[in-house]
């Protein structure tokens, strides 16, 4: 797109300085030297090649393809750019599904994939500063860690990062 916007500034730029030196001349001297060119056989006929080219149904076809193209490209890369969910979006809803998950584990026995869930979930916590509560700290239960996922996450989901780090430090003190 770079390429495309540097290329149509130096046309414009040749055109404008065609169109200058044109209009720095005399009319009269300016048709004079005009017709000399034109009267040379290749130069004389680049003109009405050219219109035939850019009027040629597949040149026209292939250039609106081509703008279509790249008018699309542009505003899907913007909608993708202003779809993407910040990491405390993310990390919020991940601690409600696990806090849900946890109060849901009596129903079955997956505990060694739960235990895992809450490790990844902690080290995410941890890479944002987030403080996370431990097996040292006396989260020995799976159940003790539902209040700070559940508080933290709505912190996290609101965009309250300052009470979500302060909720955090509060609650995953030690219990002992």
């Amino acid at each position: 797109m770079k390429r495309a916007f540097t290329f149509l500034a130096w046309v414009i730029a040749g055109l404008w300085a065609v169109i200058a030196l044109a209009a720095s001349n005399s009319p009269t001297d300016v048709k004079v030297r005009a017709n000399e060119w034109l009267a040379i056989p290749i130069i004389g006929q680049v003109p009405a090649k050219i219109a035939n080219f850019i009027s040629s149904p597949w040149v026209l076809a292939t250039s609106f393809f081509c703008f279509g193209a790249a008018v699309g490209w542009r505003f899907a890369k913007l909608k993708i750019s202003s779809d993407k969910l910040e990491w405390w979006e993310i990390l919020g809803t991940d601690m409600s599904y696990l806090a849900h998950e946890i109060e849901n584990s009596k129903y079955y026995s997956n505990h060694e994939q739960l235990a895992a869930d809450i490790n990844v979930v902690a080290v995410k916590a941890q890479k944002n500063g987030l403080l996370f509560p431990s097996n040292a700290d006396g989260f020995d239960t799976f159940q003790s860690f539902v209040p700070y996922l559940t508080h933290v996450s709505t912190y996290l989901k609101a965009n309250e990062l300052d009470h979500a780090r302060s909720t955090a430090k509060q609650l995953s003190r030690s219990k002992t």
